[in-house]
């Protein structure tokens, strides 16, 4: 009988601590120490260059998008990339200081690749990649895959985009999407939606804050938290394997999926 009683004090005890160390962030800083200590994002030549297309290195590479693009893939490791708004009617890619970066089109599709040899902090903040984008340019379809570093979006207009962050930051603004889907590792990702039908989050360690546009009630929700924390707006969902679906009898919908992380979901714009 005592040796049951001290299991289920150990499990309420586990139990406990990892809801402290979500609450508290304790769970995304020890992991990010870690990552700044081995390799923090897990793409190489192989993986991610054609050999088709011209391969950039160092500093002052340039490329043009002439064609016309209606879908964008990024993967990008290591580096400071930036989606900028550029007063030109085309599409184009800037970098200093890359490890290896290429650029080009194939069946309407836009593609830029960036790895980063060096991965210490102090060569990924070296590398920039800045994409400059015509203000108000919709694609159809955008795919991001971003590890370490820092991606930032200054406008984003989609009919639908997907973006994995695994150990890096994205913060994204002014974002236009029917479709919207984030997977965050052990990342730190904030959203300034503007306009969406649909969005999901899935959230591991990492941690997430999404600011929607209108009120609460304007969105059905599908929530799921194992150990992590989801919060909307004043309501707060966590603990251990929480499920909840709420319907507000909305068009638009958000589907939540927290493990061990924090998602935070604000109303109203930024």
């Amino acid at each position: 009988m005592k040796h049951g009683v001290r299991i289920i004090l150990s499990v309420v005890a586990v139990v406990l601590l990892i809801m402290w160390g979500v609450k508290s962030g304790f769970f995304y800083q020890w992991f990010g120490k870690i990552n700044m200590l081995t390799p923090i994002y897990d793409i190489s030549d192989q993986q991610v260059f054609d050999r088709n297309h011209e391969i950039a290195e160092g500093d002052g590479a340039r490329f043009e998008f002439t064609d016309n693009v209606q879908n964008l893939h990024i993967e990008a490791g290591g580096c400071q990339f930036q989606f900028c708004i550029s007063d030109k009617d085309y599409l184009y890619v800037e970098g200093e200081n890359c490890g290896k970066l290429q650029c080009y089109v194939e069946k309407d599709t836009g593609y830029v690749k960036v790895v980063q040899k060096g991965k210490n902090e102090d060569a990924i903040e070296k590398c920039k990649v800045k994409l400059w984008i015509p203000g108000g340019y919709h694609f159809e379809d955008v795919q991001i895959e971003f590890g370490a570093g820092a991606l930032s979006i200054e406008e984003l207009n989609a009919k639908q985009a997907e973006c994995k962050v695994g150990a890096g930051e994205l913060i994204a603004k002014g974002v236009h999407c029917e479709e919207l889907k984030v997977d965050i590792g052990v990342g730190n990702v904030e959203l300034t939606v503007e306009e969406i039908q649909k969005l999901s989050a899935k959230c591991a360690v990492g941690n997430a804050t999404i600011h929607l546009s209108g009120e609460e009630t304007d969105y059905n929700y599908c929530v799921e938290a194992a150990a992590g924390n989801i919060s909307i707006g004043e309501k707060s969902f966590g603990g251990v394997a929480e499920k909840q679906d709420i319907n507000n009898g909305s068009g638009k919908n958000v589907y939540l999926d927290c493990a061990l992380g924090n998602i935070m979901l604000q109303f109203g714009g930024a």
